[in-house]
């Protein structure tokens, strides 16, 4: 994480004097943007699948509890399909309205699962809305 928020800090320091002054949203570039991103799949894409899911989190237990144990415990179906329902008790439908806006821009199939060219599209889309010069 260091490594990303040095990269940013980099960025943003547009004198190279190692401070930031004011940082204007006019500075900031589309390849800042799609960095950041690498970085954020990068660090929890566990598996390594360019799909941010559940699965990555019981990677993440792995280490603490039997992966199969944790799995088990929160597919409460018993159907090997772990859903964001199992995991944080409501469905995204439940989800305060802005959350709930935010996830289904992004996961446009709803799959429950958010893929690196989803979470791209995004950031493309909402890059182009707010820089139209």
């Amino acid at each position: 994480i260091e490594k990303y928020v040095e990269k940013v800090f980099n960025f943003l320091d547009l004198n190279g004097e190692g401070s930031l002054e004011e940082v204007s949203i006019k500075n900031l570039s589309l390849k800042l943007f799609l960095d950041v991103l690498d970085g954020i799949f990068t660090f929890f894409d566990l598996n390594q699948d360019h799909i941010l899911s559940v699965e990555d989190a019981f990677r993440g237990w792995s280490t603490r509890f039997s992966h199969e144990v944790f799995r088990i415990y929160q597919d409460r179906k018993y159907n090997k399909n772990i859903t964001i329902k199992e995991v944080f008790g409501v469905t995204p439908l439940n989800l305060p309205a802005p959350l709930y806006n935010l996830y289904t821009t992004l996961d446009k199939d709803r799959d429950e699962k958010i893929t690196l060219e989803e979470a791209t599209n995004f950031i493309k889309g909402t890059f182009y809305v707010i820089d139209q010069n």
